[in-house]
């Protein structure tokens, strides 16, 4: 399972925040918003930012400090409500890639009759304005009605002559009920496309579409393609491709490669999106108009690239939409992997806190249940250690292969509160979600335990690599496909120097047949092994406890052998992991 198949997104500073980052936390990107936060506020309106239309603008409660700036349209005749909410200038430099990082707000049920947008107005040095192109448009309104605050991110390359920008937000309604929406962390910051790699994957390139015809075309890369004619087809026409959900978060490129009749027009020929599927509950999205007078030659096929983000949020698409200026054959889209980044370099790109304070630490328990759950005994544990709450989650997979946790594991630091111990039995760190990673990690820093076990999705496969839950661990994952069979030396053995419980019976000797391959980290000590390899390993982190066990529940044991999750004494071990997560022995 790879890091960061959904990323819903980091709500941890909705408790008392600091921002103190963890060692070696990577710089924050400058913002070059003025008063992108809200918290700048002058006659109940946010300072610097300027409203137009009919409609409402004011501040709110903020989604990180105080403030938010709301914004309401509502239609009260025939016709449509506006108003539109106008940012301070934030200066730019001409061909220099930019990249937008906002939250957004709205109702759990977005009206039918409503749109909202944010638009780039770039500005020359003398402060005449740019003409505005297709990319420099973020759709916003219905991606961010849930009731929830969600992120998204826009890529944007400012036009040559750009010496600024000012970003507005516009909300419209044909309806009589109000549509609402609320903005909070506005970063507008410097953002550097990776060069193309030598090693870029080749993701897709069949095509298909709404308004044209699939043709044989030998001089395309599969000897099809997806054919627009003027006269036949209908402008406006749209063509998408393969989703783009189970890749790993990171710094990519997608290339579209297409040819025109005429080239000769300097008007649109297609614009191309990449953007949100109707699987993710934020947009992503980048986009570049193509211009008929892009093309070198007409009736050859030309290549166009597009730098996006592939963030932990969820699946993406691509969208070319036709203007029907001129005859077009789309060969395809290719989408190359740049760089993989990891949870924390989200933190610094999205310009997110790293750290919270005035976390609390409870009693409870908190069981996630993964494949071969029961094999654990971990209910049985729990009941020996006695008297804690246990709450219970169900791992499964969602929607386009999507690993999931039902109900949804803890969203922010604050809802872990109620615990003193959290269990991930066989779950992969991407059915906690971006933000419940961040959430379990700052639990564990602030003083909680933590208990991770072996299985099919464990470790490698589970996708702890590049996870805010990598450092957190007293082992370090050596490869996604970690798993290995025992062989021989399969039993059980305590290691030196650990304190077990004294009423373990070692006869017969308790099994081991598939483990994953791990390495210690420094400070960590082996509690169980199976011949030279490590079972169960306890570590710290901050000011919490960690137990890594790398056993699984996988194999059949050959006759007379009793694997471990048979052997009666097993909960007592996972008591006393338990009770060594929750500090009441030490090892």
């Amino acid at each position: 399972m790879k890091t960061g198949l959904p990323l819903r997104l980091l709500c941890t500073w909705l408790v008392v925040i600091c921002w103190v980052g963890p060692a070696g936390a990577q710089e924050q990107p400058v913002n070059l918003l003025p008063n992108g936060d809200f918290e700048q506020v002058a006659g109940g309106l946010p300072t610097g930012w300027t409203k137009s239309g009919d409609g409402q603008m004011g501040v709110a409660p903020g989604m990180a400090g105080n403030n938010s700036l709301q914004l309401t349209a509502q239609s009260l005749g025939a016709d449509n409500g506006n108003v539109w909410a106008t940012s301070p200038v934030a200066p730019v430099t001409g061909g220099k890639t930019y990249l937008l990082v906002f939250w957004a707000q709205g109702p759990a049920v977005w009206p039918k009759g409503a749109d909202a947008q944010i638009y780039w107005n770039f500005r020359k040095a003398d402060g005449a304005g740019l003409p505005g192109a297709q990319e420099y448009m973020v759709p916003v309104a219905g991606s961010y009605a849930a009731g929830k605050w969600q992120v998204g991110h826009f890529v944007v390359r400012a036009p040559a002559e750009a010496a600024s920008v000012v970003l507005t937000i516009h909300v419209v309604t044909s309806e009589k009920n109000p549509a609402t929406l609320q903005f909070d962390g506005l970063r507008l910051t410097d953002y550097q496309p990776p060069e193309p790699g030598a090693n870029s994957r080749f993701y897709a390139s069949a095509t298909f579409g709404v308004g044209g015809d699939q043709i044989t075309d030998p001089q395309s890369t599969t000897g099809r393609a997806w054919d627009l004619r003027v006269g036949k087809h209908q402008p406006g026409g749209k063509i998408s491709g393969p989703l783009i959900s189970d890749q790993e978060p990171g710094l990519y490129r997608a290339v579209l490669r297409l040819k025109i009749a005429d080239n000769t027009i300097a008007k649109p020929v297609v614009v191309f999106n990449i953007t949100g599927d109707n699987l993710v509950d934020v947009s992503q999205t980048a986009a570049r108009t193509i211009l008929a007078t892009d093309f070198a030659r007409p009736n050859e096929y030309q290549e166009f690239p597009v730098e996006f983000i592939r963030s932990p949020l969820g699946g993406l698409q691509y969208l070319v939409t036709w203007s029907g200026i001129t005859d077009t054959t789309l060969d395809g889209v290719k989408v190359q992997e740049e760089k993989l980044l990891t949870d924390l370099d989200w933190v610094s790109l999205y310009g997110l806190p790293q750290s919270a304070t005035g976390v609390k630490i409870g009693t409870g328990a908190l069981v996630c249940h993964g494949l071969g759950e029961p094999y654990w005994h971990l209910e049985s544990a729990l009941r020996i250690a006695g008297g804690q709450p246990v709450d219970v989650r169900y791992f499964y997979t969602g929607a386009g292969g999507q690993p999931r946790l039902k109900p949804d594991f803890p969203q922010r630091v604050a809802d872990l509160a109620p615990y003193s111990v959290v269990i991930l039995a066989d779950v992969p760190a991407d059915a906690l979600g971006f933000m419940g990673r961040q959430a379990l990690r700052q639990f564990v820093e602030a003083g909680g335990g933590l208990l991770i076990t072996g299985g099919y999705y464990g470790y490698g496969r589970g996708g702890i690599a590049r996870s805010f839950l990598e450092d957190v661990l007293p082992v370090k994952v050596t490869d996604t496909w970690d798993l290995a069979a025992t062989g021989a030396a399969s039993a059980l053995q305590p290691a030196k120097g650990v304190a077990l419980p004294s009423n373990l019976a070692w006869t017969p000797a308790p099994q081991c047949l598939w483990l994953h391959r791990v390495e210690l980290r420094p400070g960590a000590k082996p509690v169980l092994k199976v011949g030279d390899q490590p079972f169960l390993v306890v570590g710290s982190f901050g000011q919490g406890r960690v137990a890594a066990c790398t056993g699984t529940i996988l194999g059949k044991p050959a006759a007379g052998k009793q694997p471990f999750w048979e052997w009666r004494d097993w909960p007592k071990v996972m008591y006393a992991v338990i009770d060594y997560l929750r500090r009441g022995r030490n090892w």
